[in-house]
């Protein structure tokens, strides 16, 4: 499974500081953030929104690293799959220099939430 994603559609809720962000990860240079994983299959006799692992690699700001990423997928009613995941991604791994709001730092790990409708492909 993969997705992309473009940096200027994450937001923090500061618009201030989503711009200075968006600087800071040379968003011109490196405009998407990318991610290649695989997960383990769902028994059919799982409880619907069990947990399941995806792991992969996540690519920010020209660097990649390896990561872990829960994942609950749910079976929709009109047989799609909704696959929902949090998790974080640190900043100085990706060698992002964080930048400061009045003398401090803004924190090393970014909350990524994604929100996936899966369809099955007819190939």
């Amino acid at each position: 499974m993969g997705w992309r994603a473009t940096l200027a559609s994450f937001h923090s809720g500061d618009s201030n500081r989503d711009a200075h962000m968006l600087e800071v990860l040379e968003a011109e240079r490196f405009p998407m953030v990318v991610f290649r994983g695989v997960a383990t299959a769902v028994p059919e006799s799982a409880e619907p929104g069990a947990p399941v692992e995806m792991r992969g690699e996540i690519e920010l700001h020209g660097r990649k690293s390896l990561v872990s990423v829960p994942l609950k997928v749910e079976p929709q009613p009109d047989g799609t799959l909704r696959a929902r995941a949090v998790f974080g991604v640190s900043l100085d791994a990706h060698q992002v220099e964080r930048p400061s709001l009045l003398f401090i730092k803004v924190a090393d790990t970014c909350r990524i939430e994604v929100d996936l409708v899966l369809h099955r492909s007819n190939q």
